[in-house]
């Protein structure tokens, strides 16, 4: 539900994913927040935690557990956190932990445990939008979300997020896209088809990926209904090929894309992100994309995207 809500308290004040929070320390690469609408906030408190989870909570395959409706989680040699609604999210940071690597999974993998425990539905999906239209792209990881929706910036399109999509109902019920990183998390041959400047990138230690934030960007700065969701997969094929998917199907593809998909069961959301599911599928068209392995069909990649919005 869209709102201003109130400011998050004193400190690193930011707005990603429709999550207004302040935090103990600077995100690098992060637009401090300037105002406008959230779904959500909380506050990120830097405290000791306990190594090892609390006793009865069920353990998920992302390296969370979960009790209740809090989430406890660790990152080898960078973090653990602990979310609850009412506490918001304390971190214990290791001793030199890189700020780019606290950003990247902040804003990621811990963004998406805080996304499902405040309601929304955090898809594993880059986002575009241009004159009304709304598409996000998901996939497995390393299907080329990041690279087609760079590639579709290139064609006029508006940015949105990239590589977790955030959505929310509105009060009419209107099925929303939230702004979300604003970087495009791209490998050294992406870039290079791309035409970018790999200098321009930033290398995440340890991670084969850099944070590309190509210049005069614009980023799209409010959320945005969305219209068309793309499921991105390789096949054998010769060119992209374009399939509409509609009923059981679509509603199966969304809640398979579901960023950090894990977690519903054992924060008792079955129903909630069943709901969600059935309401973005009858609200926005559902696509299957599939595409060759190779990197030279990017630009009839896009194309065969864009008929996602007609």
């Amino acid at each position: 539900m869209p709102t201003s809500l109130e400011p998050a308290p004193a400190g690193n004040q930011y707005l990603v994913s429709g999550m207004r929070f302040s935090c103990p320390r600077p995100l690098p690469l992060v637009t401090p927040d300037t105002g406008g609408d959230a779904h959500g906030t909380f506050t990120v408190t830097e405290a000791p935690l306990s190594p090892t989870p609390p006793e009865g909570a069920v353990f998920t395959t992302v390296g969370m557990a979960v009790k209740g409706q809090s989430i406890w989680g660790e990152i080898s040699d960078l973090m653990r956190f602990r979310i609850t609604r009412k506490g918001g999210v304390t971190i214990d940071f290791a001793p030199g932990a890189n700020p780019l690597l606290v950003q990247h999974y902040l804003l990621g993998h811990v963004m998406g445990a805080i996304l499902h425990l405040w309601g929304a539905l955090p898809l594993h999906a880059s986002c575009v939008t241009r004159d009304g239209a709304t598409i996000a792209i998901t996939g497995r990881r390393g299907a080329g979300k990041s690279t087609l929706a760079a590639a579709l910036h290139q064609r006029g399109w508006t940015p949105v997020a990239d590589d977790v999509t955030a959505i929310s109902s509105s009060p009419g019920g209107v099925m929303l896209a939230w702004p979300g990183q604003q970087r495009f998390r791209l490998d050294p041959q992406a870039i290079k088809t791309l035409g970018l400047n790999a200098e321009t990138g930033v290398p995440l230690p340890q991670l084969a990926k850099r944070l590309v934030i190509p210049t005069e960007v614009r980023w799209q700065p409010e959320p945005v209904r969305l219209s068309a969701l793309i499921l991105l997969t390789n096949g054998p094929v010769t060119r992209p090929h374009l399939t509409r998917i509609a009923g059981p199907q679509a509603v199966t593809a969304i809640h398979a894309g579901t960023f950090r998909l894990q977690l519903v069961r054992p924060l008792n959301r079955d129903l909630a992100h069943a709901q969600h599911c059935l309401l973005l599928a009858r609200q926005a068209k559902v696509f299957a994309l599939v595409r060759s392995n190779a990197t030279e069909d990017l630009e009839a990649l896009a194309i065969a995207a864009e008929h996602a919005a007609d």
